[in-house]
C-alpha cells in the first residue's frame, strides 16, 4: 500500500493511497450529484475520477494548485468536501468491505472491513488544507 502527498499553496499532508482512492471518489460523487456546475469543476471531476478508480503507479496528484486558482473555486470544493465527509461519516466504523467496494474506488476493491480512521483522517486533512488550518 502506497502513500501520497497532497499539496496546496505550499502545505501538504500524507495519506494512504486506498484512503485517497475512497476520498476522491466521494468527492466525484458529490460533484456528480450537483444539478448544475461550472465547467472548471468538470475538469476536476474527470481528473479525480481517474485517480480514484485506476492504479496509475505513481500515487495521487490531485493538482489542487492548478485547479483551485482562486478563492471562489476553493469555496466550491470545500463545500463539496464537507458534503463528502458527511457521507463518509454515515458509513459507520468499521466501514464494511461491501460499502467500500460499492463506491468503485480503487482498481481492486476491498476484501475486508476497514477502520474508518484512515479515511476520516485523509478527509479531515484535505478539508484543513483547503481551510488553510495548521492541522493538515
Amino acid at each position: 500500500m502506497g502513500t501520497s502527498e497532497v499539496s496546496f499553496r505550499g502545505r501538504e499532508f500524507s495519506a494512504p493511497d486506498p484512503a485517497l482512492d475512497v476520498w476522491f471518489k466521494l468527492l466525484v460523487d458529490a460533484i456528480d450529484a450537483m444539478a448544475t456546475r461550472p465547467e472548471w469543476l468538470n475538469e476536476i471531476r474527470d481528473d479525480w475520477y481517474i485517480q480514484a478508480t485506476e492504479e496509475l503507479g505513481f500515487g495521487h496528484v490531485p493538482a489542487l494548485d492548478s485547479h483551485l486558482t482562486d478563492d471562489d473555486r476553493v469555496a466550491w470544493v470545500l463545500t463539496l468536501a464537507k458534503q463528502a465527509y458527511q457521507r463518509l461519516e454515515g458509513f459507520g466504523d468499521p466501514i464494511s468491505a461491501k460499502t467500500l467496494s460499492s463506491l468503485g474506488a480503487g482498481k481492486s476493491g476491498f476484501d475486508r472491513d476497514v477502520p474508518a480512521k484512515a479515511f476520516r483522517d485523509a478527509a479531515l486533512s484535505f478539508i484543513a488544507l483547503l481551510e488553510n488550518r495548521a492541522d493538515s
